[in-house]
């Protein structure tokens, strides 16, 4: 009979690192004094972009959503939190103290840049201290990348809240991060456009880790706006951080010019008007004056 261990190493990503093969849920994992950096966002924001930035240092270990390779545990936080159930968070926050004090015995800090941590970067931050990296970016490109990537393509049927599985979505975690609404009937939702589901995703995303960040002393909060993300902010964002080691900015620029995380088609994206409509409507939801996300977005057909 194949153990639990040889099921997750034969599903595992190919050509990836189990980086939990050495993990022991018997074990609390809570390294002191480690300053880990938690940098997290709606996906398709530019998390990718930041860990590829900081991995060439050699102070930092730098993990990615994909480095880390068990997406369908995160997903499921993601999903769980979303929905609020009552789920022991110990696990998840165990197996971040597992990888945080791997990274210390290496006399390495510990770095992960991972968009399905957005519900629950605050309690990382209370767990093990350090930094909360909010990153975002134009709407327009969040929504119209996720688009291509086929999100909400299926059908999804909740008539208590809480969607059944999709068994036509290629992957777990699809299921467990394309999250809908919690008090919305099933036909409102059916209503909407593939657009309009997205701009919702992203508004909502942002709600909540704004909600959350009320949870968080402000000092261990940095926003990063990725459209202005250029060396001098990357300078900046590694002394708030506390990085003291960066690259050159030929460097910086060949990864801007290399765009880690992009798709792989950019075939046009057309907004009718009642998506511009809801669009425009929607994103005023979290755009005010007091808001940290700066941006006036419009869409460029």
């Amino acid at each position: 009979m194949m153990t639990i261990k040889a099921l997750y190493n034969k599903f595992a990503i190919r050509g990836k690192t189990n980086v939990f093969e050495e993990y022991n849920s018997n074990i609390d994992y809570h390294p002191l004094h480690a300053n880990p950096v938690f940098i997290t966002g709606a996906g398709r924001s530019g998390t990718h972009f930041l860990s590829t930035i900081f991995s060439l240092g050699k102070e930092i270990k730098s993990y990615h959503l994909d480095s880390i390779g068990n997406s369908v545990g995160d997903s499921f936080e993601l999903f769980s939190r979303w929905h609020n159930l009552k789920v022991d968070r110990q696990g998840f926050i165990n197996s971040r103290g597992f990888l945080i004090k791997k990274c210390k015995q290496e006399k390495l800090r510990f770095l992960e840049s991972n968009p399905l941590i957005a519900f629950s970067f605050h309690n990382l931050i209370n767990a093990f201290g350090g930094k909360a990296v909010i990153v975002y970016r134009n709407p327009q490109k969040v929504i119209e990348s996720h688009f291509r990537k086929g999100w909400y393509e299926q059908n999804v049927i909740f008539d208590n809240n809480i969607p059944g599985f999709i068994y036509d979505l290629k992957k777990p975690n699809h299921y467990f991060s394309r999250f809908t609404p919690i008090n919305s009937s099933e036909e409102s939702w059916k209503t909407m456009s593939r657009l309009q589901k997205i701009t919702w995703m992203w508004v909502e995303t942002y709600k909540r880790i704004l909600e959350n960040s009320q949870l968080v002393n402000s000092e261990n909060i940095i926003w990063v706006c990725l459209d202005d993300f250029d060396y001098q902010q990357y300078l900046k964002l590694s002394e708030n951080v506390g990085i003291s080691e960066i690259i050159s900015q030929e460097k910086f620029k060949e990864i801007v010019r290399k765009k880690p995380g992009k798709g792989a088609t950019q075939e046009k994206v057309i907004w009718t008007e009642n998506d511009l409509n809801y669009f425009k409507v929607k994103t005023e939801e979290i755009l005010g004056k007091s808001s940290p996300i700066k941006l006036a977005p419009q869409i460029n057909q």
